[in-house]
């Protein structure tokens, strides 16, 4: 199974990682984003040059609706900008895109559509460029989920 379930986003100083184990320094820090089913999906693609190899991680989705506390964390996800995400795919299995050091670019966007039978939410994004590949994590760090 393919796609993405959920994506958790980190602020890079909350976040502490050694190999494929992560450690949360505040569980209650950490932004929980339900996506709306099949909408949600992530993509490592690596580039290379004279310098070597680089990895643009992606990650998108579509949170559905709009109500004042979508809109209240999301806008303060977008003062802060810059996020280690972890999401979660079909099959359960959590990945983490971005470093602490190397954090990945948050965007978000409202669409109302254009007829009012269209989805009406907001478009997320979490994109970077970073040096290391994508992180399958051995365990959740996630007390709650």
């Amino acid at each position: 199974m393919g796609g993405v379930l959920k994506i958790w986003a980190i602020k890079p100083n909350e976040i502490l990682l050694n190999g494929n184990t992560v450690q949360l320094l505040n569980e209650g820090n950490v932004y929980e984003l339900q996506v709306t089913q099949d909408t949600a999906s992530m993509a490592i693609t690596m580039e290379s040059d004279f310098k070597g190899h680089t990895y643009i991680h992606e990650a998108h989705g579509f949170i559905s609706g709009y109500n004042s506390d979508s809109a209240g964390y999301l806008t303060e996800m977008s003062r802060i900008k810059k996020f280690v995400i972890i999401c979660q795919d079909g099959l359960g299995n959590l990945f983490l895109l971005g470093r602490p050091t190397i954090p990945l670019k948050f965007t978000k966007k409202l669409d109302t559509g254009e007829t009012t039978a269209a989805k009406r939410g907001f478009e997320i994004t979490f994109s970077g460029r970073v040096h290391f590949n994508e992180i399958q994590l051995s365990a959740s760090p996630f007390t709650m989920s």
